[in-house]
């Protein structure tokens, strides 16, 4: 019912999204929208650029107006000095006048052009006389060169205290050709002639433009930066220029031409916002009417939406609901519809009844190998067990010969088992890893040291070269990893008639959480050709079916080899050639161990269980419902020195628990009345809940160990059980039974 109703939801919001509708308004009104877009952003951008550089010129053209209007004042003053040089009461009182009378002839004329000083020097360029109202520093002033010589009036810029004056010479002409020179100076002041400037003198604005109290609040920004002229304040939408006075050092003063670039921005965006609005008021009517246009072409394909929202919730629709006959291309739509509706009716049944069938038959695949794993090992365990037991009893040379023939064609037939229970859990997907710490070199030495059992009998050489820089600990699934060695070397024993074999362990490149490691088995063995290398790991498959006749074997040790080490993410190598030998290479990124307690608890795993020798007899509980089984087990446990009692199913465990002490309990776990994980959960709720409990059965796939250690077991051993199992889980359990090695002498 969700499903149906969010599937509802969605065709219901078809129209809006996804629907012929949306498409052909967004096909009719994308392009229009995009481009008026386009044009207002273009427009917006070129106005802003336009108005720059505009605004730049004008700011440029306002700092020349600006030095040439001072030049101009400069001029005028000149000649307003050299008129006032030819007062014929100066030249002619010259140079007898009398001083006060000088004086007050310079101070009303002083008064009268509104000169801010007016001075008299004599010929040889002393000051003669002074009309009061004098420069702070006139002994600055630049020598009046040529005005006495030549009679040129100059005319100049002068800074003074804090101010910025014109000022000129003129010689004063007398009867004796001598000529005195006259001095005058006006404070700068800047007219209405001058566009938005301002004076500077001493970082202090002097005068000022009527237009320029926007440019006064950036007069900082400007002294801040002496070396610079020109400004743009774009926080502050205002262009400033510097412009230097002739003679006037720019640390000192001079002038600031500005304009205020705002009003104009603000046109430029009430410009953007009208063509916006009218921009608006177009895709509306656009909107109108391409809903108008497109409601008539999409409606019946709505229908067919609906339509099809009724198959994908597997619901059929009557023959009314279809849309009425059309001849064009929406009819034969909605004709392929309602036969596809038909057939797609029948598909979806068929189809279900197809995935429970395969469930079914998947679900009798996991039970069948599970039952299978179960039902041969039982048998198993006891032809491997009793063969042992043989072994061990009093036989001639001939029961002996045949005793060691069942056992060995036994492992040989627990082996194919295992390789095919192997192969079968990967191709499951129920293998699964147990990574611990483990030590790799003396997981490949001991296996070494056992193989040299059999390569010692054919006169070939096996030698283990283990890097020097190999690291020793890591962290993998050790069962796994000693597999895949093993296959490996039973693979180069195989088709090895004399020579050697090879094993070669290294580390290669490490990552920030793994290293690799390359386990490589060289033979000197038959080989095959490099072009038959694939076959090798296809399951059942040898490179030549002639091998299996000479050689034997199944033809799974590779590929579950090349499984495991896929498993593991790493990779497969070979390289052979025909009757000069063959090298597997099988790459493995593991992770390194440093922890110094893995290898301590490793050491504890696998004591030295060659002989038993216990302080007192342990008495150990078996709870076995199969009596071959219940035979093996009884005399393993006798002959490593156990008081064994016999139990046939959980319900008299659990009561022999509660009657007696027991040291340790073999626990089958599939047994009538009650099974040996009911048995052992009721166990550990007794105050006897620490004894040790060792799950004893024939369940060896995926998930069977965690779920005795989930039921409160210590720990489990797979059917069919040997010897030396029996003696580690003893000595590894019953630990504090056990005698020191100088008290066992």
């Amino acid at each position: 019912m969700k499903r149906r109703r969010r599937r509802k939801q969605r065709n219901k919001g078809v129209l809006f999204h996804r629907s012929l509708t949306v498409r052909l308004m967004l096909c009719m009104l994308l392009p229009t929208v995009l481009l008026a877009l386009f044009s207002v952003y273009f427009f917006r951008n070129h106005e802003r650029q336009r108005i720059a550089e505009s605004a730049e010129r004008q700011v440029r053209q306002m700092g020349r107006t600006g030095a040439r209007l001072v030049e101009f004042q400069v001029d005028a003053f000149r000649e307003e000095v050299r008129s006032l040089a030819m007062d014929p009461i100066l030249t002619e009182a010259l140079p007898e006048a009398d001083p006060v009378f000088l004086r007050s002839r310079l101070q009303l004329l002083r008064a009268r052009d509104g000169m801010a000083s007016i001075l008299v020097f004599s010929p040889e360029g002393e000051l003669w006389a002074e009309g009061g109202g004098g420069l702070e520093n006139f002994e600055e002033l630049p020598e009046p060169g040529s005005a006495d010589k030549e009679g040129v009036t100059q005319g100049f810029l002068v800074h003074d205290g804090d101010r910025i004056y014109t000022a000129a010479y003129a010689p004063l002409k007398q009867r004796d050709e001598s000529s005195y020179v006259l001095f005058a100076a006006r404070k700068l002041e800047l007219g209405p002639a001058f566009p938005n400037t301002l004076l500077v003198c001493d970082g202090r604005i002097q005068s000022s433009s009527s237009d320029a109290y926007f440019l006064r609040p950036f007069l900082r920004i400007v002294e801040g930066q002496p070396r610079r002229n020109d400004f743009h304040l774009k926080e502050h939408d205002v262009r400033l220029i510097r412009v230097p006075l002739t003679g006037i050092p720019i640390d000192r003063g001079y002038l600031v031409s500005g304009l205020n670039l705002r009003p104009m921005i603000l046109k430029n965006h009430a410009f953007v916002q009208r063509s916006l609005q009218v921009m608006g008021l177009l895709v509306l009517l656009l909107v109108l009417l391409a809903l108008t246009i497109t409601k008539r072409l999409t409606k019946p394909l709505q229908q067919l939406v609906e339509a099809a929202g009724h198959i994908a919730d597997n619901r059929s629709r009557g023959a009314d609901e279809w849309l009425p006959e059309r001849r064009d291309e929406i009819g034969v739509l909605n004709d392929s519809l309602r036969m596809m509706t038909d057939q797609l009716s029948q598909t979806i049944t068929e189809l279900k009844q197809a995935r429970e069938s395969a469930e079914a038959a998947n679900r009798a695949k996991s039970e069948f190998l599970a039952n299978m794993s179960h039902e041969i090992r039982t048998p198993m365990n006891a032809m491997i067990g009793m063969a042992d037991l043989l072994t061990r009893s009093p036989l001639n040379q001939e029961q002996h010969d045949c005793v060691e023939n069942i056992r060995t064609s036994s492992e040989l037939l627990m082996a194919i088992i295992n390789d095919i229970l192997d192969l079968t859990k990967i191709e499951l997907g129920k293998l699964e890893l147990e990574i611990a710490p483990m030590d790799l070199y003396t997981t490949v030495d001991k296996l070494c040291r056992l193989m040299r059992g059999q390569t010692a009998g054919k006169g070939v050489e096996l030698v283990l070269h283990y890097a020097e820089d190999t690291p020793r600990r890591v962290k993998g699934d050790q069962a796994r990893i000693r597999q895949i060695v093993m296959n490996l070397l039973s693979n180069a024993i195989k088709f090895t008639r004399e020579g050697r074999i090879d094993v070669d362990v290294r580390a290669l490149d490490s990552a920030e959480d793994s290293t690799e490691f390359q386990i490589t088995v060289r033979d000197t063995g038959i080989g095959i050709e490099q072009h038959r290398v694939e076959r090798l790991f296809e399951p059942f498959t040898q490179a030549d079916s002639s091998t299996t006749r000479l050689y034997g074997g199944t033809g799974l040790g590779l590929a579950i080899t090349k499984r495991l080490v896929d498993s593991m993410d790493g990779r497969m190598a070979v390289v052979s050639e025909k009757g000069r030998g063959s090298s597997f290479t099988a790459t493995i990124p593991l992770a390194v161990d440093d922890s110094p307690v893995g290898a301590e608890e490793e050491t504890e795993e696998i004591p030295d269980v060659e002989d038993l020798c216990w302080s007192r007899v342990p008495r150990v509980l078996l709870a076995e419902d199969n009596r071959m089984n219940q035979i093996v087990a009884h005399r393993l446990l006798e002959q490593c020195g156990c008081e064994v009692e016999v139990t046939r199913n959980g319900q008299e465990a659990l009561d022999a628990v509660r009657e007696q002490e027991f040291d340790l309990v073999l626990m089958d776990c599939q047994m009538p009345v009650l099974d040996g994980y009911e048995a052992t959960r009721r166990i550990r709720r007794l105050e006897k809940g620490r004894m040790p409990i060792v799950a004893l059965t024939a369940h060896a796939l995926k998930g069977d160990r965690e779920r005795s250690l989930d039921a409160g077991m210590n720990d489990h051993l797979t059917k069919p059980i040997r010897e030396e199992s029996v003696k580690r889980i003893l000595a590894r359990h019953l630990k504090p039974l056990l005698k020191e090695p100088n008290e066992a002498r």
